[in-house]
């Protein structure tokens, strides 16, 4: 046990939900305004975090001890030896095995259907044509990398090794079923914390989807948002205090006169994920009426760009701003509840811009308190 065990905050934890790209940007963000309002505390000293799809992403760099600042510090300052950021080959790094063994296909079939061979036989196999798609455009292979190499730094690679309780939650395709990976009861620990990860920020279609072996069992991960709901709250019973982040994606106003047939089904998704989000919410603070849920939605007005990694250094710069305005507007009533749980209030906390963040990271906190 770390000598500083005795400072993780047992009674307050924290649940990201999905968004892409940007969504890990604006959760990056949110936990930066958060971090920063604790003036002897840092926000991964909490004993629970939750997360799904990007929001897993910061979720367990969170858990492992990576400080927010640092990530944002270092997402700006390449030679910052901390934190390997994210950059764009790491999500933009195509699927190369499967789209070649997509192109032979479609050039073996075509050379069929011109031959008098095909005429003759007919196999079956080149009559189908939903093989000739790949199971993703994008490899989310680089995406694990660069989260294991986070953790592995910091000696973390498996939910065993963390003192803080993560859950992460995917969907395994061949049993259509929730998979919760976790360091709690009921969920699985076995699978490392990078590949459970990976699984559940591979959006469909988008991602590969991750083929893990988990006792004998093949599992075919997928986005764990794929079931609507992409917030995870479901085991924090013993939390007196819950941060809780929910990413829109974006609104589509001044849409409406040449919004297509595509963007009306993006829409539509993510306003079923969204409603889903909030009844999990909802549900919860039903089961648990004395507990304080401080539920924060970005108010996003523009296209937020799912798969836009420009997208994800904007939106961690607003969604500071945006979250920062919405606690200092409460901070009285913050700073009540936090000091009931051992948290004090950092006096300078209004003054700090985003550009301190790039600057600075962790710096800014001083003696940071770190698990």
């Amino acid at each position: 046990m770390a000598d500083n065990e005795k400072q993780r905050l047992g009674s307050v934890g924290l649940a990201l939900s999905g968004g892409g790209f940007s969504g890990a940007g604006a959760a990056t963000g949110f936990a930066c305004a958060i971090d920063l309002l604790m003036e002897n505390h840092s926000i991964t000293d909490l004993a629970y975090y939750s997360g799904i799809s990007a929001g897993a992403l910061i979720s367990s760099f969170l858990a492992a001890g990576i400080s927010p600042l640092d990530m944002v510090h270092g997402t700006y300052n390449p030679d910052f030896p901390d934190f390997r950021p994210f950059r764009k080959f790491d999500l933009y790094r195509p699927n190369w095995q499967e789209l070649r063994t997509s192109l032979r296909r479609l050039r073996r079939r075509t050379w069929h259907r011109t031959s008098g061979w095909f005429r003759r036989h007919k196999p079956g196999n080149i009559e189908k044509g939903a093989d000739l798609l790949p199971s993703g455009i994008l490899s989310n292979e680089s995406l694990k990398s660069v989260v294991e190499r986070n953790l592995e730094h910091r000696g973390k690679l498996a939910f065993a090794d963390l003192s803080c309780h993560l859950r992460v939650v995917f969907y395994d395709l061949l049993a259509a079923e929730r998979i919760v990976a976790g360091n709690g009861p009921g969920e699985i620990a076995t699978i490392p914390i990078a590949e459970a990860v990976a699984a559940s920020a591979a959006i469909p279609g988008v991602f590969t989807p991750r083929r893990i072996q988990w006792e004998g069992r093949p599992l075919l991960g997928v986005d764990g948002g794929s079931g609507g709901a992409s917030i995870d709250i479901s085991d924090g019973d013993r939390l007196n205090v819950l941060f809780v982040y929910n990413h829109m994606g974006y609104t589509a106003r001044n849409m409406a006169g040449h919004i297509g047939a595509l963007g009306i089904l993006d829409l539509s998704r993510q306003l079923l994920s969204n409603q889903s989000n909030i009844q999990e919410i909802a549900n919860y603070i039903d089961a648990h009426p004395a507990r304080h849920v401080w539920y924060y939605e970005c108010p996003s007005t523009k296209l937020a760009g799912m798969l836009s990694y420009a997208a994800m250094l904007t939106q961690a710069r607003e969604t500071f701003e945006l979250t920062r305005a919405w606690l200092s507007k409460n901070i009285d009533y913050f700073g009540l509840v936090l000091e009931e749980n051992g948290i004090t209030i950092n006096p300078a906390f209004s003054e700090i811009t985003f550009d301190d963040i790039v600057e600075k990271g962790r710096l800014l906190k001083g003696n940071e308190l770190s698990i």
